[in-house]
């Protein structure tokens, strides 16, 4: 503190501190919406990331098409499996605050059934929060959130709305601390 006056980061730290412990208190009743659009290099960069050394995905792009994103995989093992292109599309939006899974539509190509039967089960590389069961990918967003110490974002979100682009996701959003 100086001069008996909060710095602006720590008033901030302060607030969000009380969100997350269900404080809503001076800011009750505020309301806030969010527009995010979210170029393809920026998240393929972060997918190259958070993919594990030695892991069994060597690499994952990502491609975002109006209406459908196209996820292409190229496995570790066996290396003469050549890389699988899966169409995505979204199948149902997450219904916040009271089902925040985001469930998506896998196109599995022919011959993936064959590839699987020889090893190359890239659904066995899903990290915790994704489910596939099917061609249907699910996204448990209190899951994911819960991870990074943010499920407590829930309590307050009302809406959530995620759209594919040229070369882009957007993720549209609504909040209400009441």
């Amino acid at each position: 503190m100086e001069g008996g006056s909060l710095k602006m980061d720590e008033w901030m730290s302060r607030l969000i501190a009380g969100l997350s412990d269900g404080q809503t208190g001076e800011v009750a009743g505020s309301r806030g919406a969010v527009d995010v659009s979210l170029s393809e290099r920026l998240l393929n960069q972060a997918v190259t990331e958070k993919l594990p050394p030695g892991g069994a995905v060597q690499q994952l792009t990502l491609r975002f098409l109006p209406g459908q994103v196209r996820v292409t995989v190229r496995l570790a093992r066996p290396r003469f499996v050549p890389p699988v292109t899966l169409p995505v599309t979204i199948e149902r939006q997450a219904d916040l605050p009271a089902s925040p899974l985001l469930v998506l539509r896998v196109g599995m190509p022919p011959g993936l059934g064959l590839l699987v039967g020889l090893g190359a089960n890239i659904f066995n590389a899903l990290p915790p929060g994704l489910r596939l069961e099917g061609e249907r990918l699910t996204v448990d967003l209190a899951f994911l959130l819960r991870q990074q110490n943010l499920d407590w974002l829930l309590r307050y979100a009302r809406t959530l709305l995620v759209t594919f682009e040229e070369g882009r996701v957007r993720i549209q959003g609504s909040a209400a601390l009441e």
